[in-house]
């Protein structure tokens, strides 16, 4: 080929000479020889060394011929510029520590948060949702006032809610004496009345122990006929032959005459009769329930008919156990009134009273003798015992007992 600019003739250019045959590459994996690859390694890692101990010095250069050589390490204590706006951003959130601009801005902003809330509620208690609404404009951003008038007007708010003096708490007597809510409770006490012969003895039991839960409830009002049916119920189950059925019926007219006494006078007779007769039974524990009956039965009611029911169907009773629990039953009514009260009832009454103390005081009895004697010691407290003893009786049978008054003393 020939070219147009220059006669000369084209230089061909020389052959490309035959390249040797790679003896390592064409053999097999398994049979190359380990040495290439431990040299073709060696190279790499000096190549690494010089880059590393090329960038551990940083030369730089000051006009045409200072050098200043420092190096990394200088460069690493040296503390940096933030190179991002985030971590920028990262140093001062609460994450990082807080410097003192942020610390005494937020303290002043919680002081003037406080501040806002103790006027608003000073001013008007109406007006909560509005400090609310102002605290909420604080954090968007607002101007919070100076601090040199903060103390003072916490001080003065401080003074003058001090001065405001809070309501004493009202007395607790105002509810002592609140009366308790009355109830009708005349429909329990007619479910409460069981036939003295009927069959199933629990269900007795139980209507017997709510009688005498009603008739111990302050609130539970019923008419005095209701109360009366329920004596005379419980009167006769005192004579039933079972003695669970007996021994509660006992404590259920020892409550009815402890709480409803009162109104019951005019079972007293019968209920009393009742309880005597069962003082002589062979049952030790029915003795015993049917004398604190009797107490009770004296203590509740009107002194002067439980006095004659007790001196008439009791001091003269054949059995000496219910002539003591009649003595018992008078000793404990006479202490309950007291002697004045006593010798002041009706002429009647008090006759039967002292001519029954003068006849248990001689009884052959040893209990009722005893309970006899308590009997006559609670009289003699009032001087008019004596006399009224000796116009009482017979004058035999205050001889046959003198000797024993006159041991009173």
């Amino acid at each position: 080929m020939l070219l147009w600019c220059c006669p000369r003739p084209v230089v061909e250019p020389a052959p490309i000479p035959p390249l040797a045959p790679d003896l390592v590459a064409d053999l097999p994996p398994h049979t190359r020889e380990s040495s290439a690859f431990t040299s073709y390694e060696e190279k790499e890692n000096g190549k690494n060394d010089q880059l590393e101990d090329k960038k551990s010095v940083d030369s730089t250069i000051v006009g045409d011929t200072t050098v200043i050589e420092v190096s990394t390490g200088e460069i690493e204590d040296a503390q940096l510029p933030p190179r991002s706006p985030s971590i920028h951003i990262e140093d001062y959130s609460e994450k990082s520590n807080h410097s003192s601009h942020s610390r005494r801005s937020r303290v002043e902003t919680d002081a003037y948060s406080r501040q806002s809330v103790d006027t608003e509620n000073a001013r008007s208690p109406d007006r909560i949702f509005g400090s609310q609404k102002s605290l909420n404009s604080l954090g968007s951003g607002s101007r919070p006032h100076s601090r040199k008038s903060s103390p003072g007007a916490s001080k003065s708010r401080s003074a003058s809610s001090s001065r405001t003096q809070t309501p004493d708490p009202l007395s607790a007597n105002y509810h002592e004496n609140a009366s308790p809510i009355e109830r009708d409770v005349r429909n329990a006490l007619a479910e409460c009345i069981v036939p003295a012969r009927h069959e199933d003895w629990q269900l007795i039991v139980n209507s017997l122990i709510e009688t005498e839960r009603l008739a111990t409830d302050p609130s539970a009002r019923a008419p005095a006929a209701s109360w009366r049916a329920v004596v005379r119920s419980a009167a006769a189950h005192v004579r039933s032959l079972r003695s669970r059925v007996a021994r509660t019926a006992c404590s259920t007219l020892g409550a009815l005459f402890e709480h409803r006494g009162r109104a019951l006078d005019p079972e007293l007779e019968e209920a009393a009769t009742a309880l005597l007769e069962r003082c002589a039974d062979v049952n030790r524990f029915l003795r015993a329930d049917a004398a604190s009956a009797l107490v009770r039965l004296a203590r509740g009611s009107n002194s002067a008919r439980a006095a004659v029911a007790l001196a008439r169907r009791g001091s003269t009773h054949r059995a000496g156990p219910v002539r003591a629990a009649a003595a018992q039953a008078l000793a404990r009514l006479v202490q309950h009134n007291g002697a004045s009260r006593t010798l002041d009832m009706p002429p009647e009454p008090r006759t039967v009273l002292l001519r029954a103390a003068g006849e248990l005081l001689g009884d052959a009895n040893a209990e009722t003798r005893l309970h006899a004697r308590h009997l006559c010691l609670a009289l003699s407290t009032d001087l008019r015992f004596r006399p009224l003893l000796k116009d009482s009786i017979l004058p035999s049978r205050y001889r046959a007992i003198e000797k024993l008054v006159e041991k009173l003393r």
